[in-house]
């Protein structure tokens, strides 16, 4: 497992927030103790763990949650998770995806692009609606945030 290390920016601007979400190929527990150790505060949006992402998994305590009205200022990654019972619920499907970023690796690809295809094949294209609502989800979330 890896961590999710495309979440840089809270870490380098002390005036950053970030919505996103972690990765399901991650290890979700070691990103969120990198984030602390380089000064991020990890909450979550109405819900003071992460649960996973486009699928369920074990859920990892974070630093608080923010609510529509909270303070979403300074070194933060607020996570917007995806409802639970809109996720995919087979993680055996997250197991054999994965296996395409031991392939990608082999050939010297990136892996995420590899896992997402897999994803999309065996999930008929669910994960990638998925992710596309998380992504507007997120832009929503911001503008409100920002005003």
């Amino acid at each position: 497992m890896q961590i999710f290390r495309r979440l840089v920016c809270p870490r380098k601007d002390p005036g950053t927030a970030a919505c996103d979400f972690l990765k399901d190929m991650m290890d979700i527990r070691m990103t969120v103790s990198w984030l602390r150790e380089h000064g991020v505060v990890v909450k979550g949006y109405r819900e003071p763990v992460c649960s996973g992402y486009i699928f369920s998994g074990d859920k990892v305590p974070l630093d608080g949650s923010i609510s529509d009205s909270g303070d979403a200022s300074g070194r933060l990654l607020l996570l917007n998770p995806i409802e639970e019972e809109c996720r995919i619920q087979d993680r055996s499907i997250l197991r054999e995806a994965t296996k395409a970023e031991i392939e990608s690796a082999k050939d010297g690809k990136a892996f995420h692009p590899a896992v997402n295809a897999r994803l999309v094949e065996l999930t008929d294209g669910y994960s990638s609606r998925l992710q596309l609502e998380s992504v507007t989800s997120n832009i929503r979330l911001a503008g409100s945030i920002i005003g």
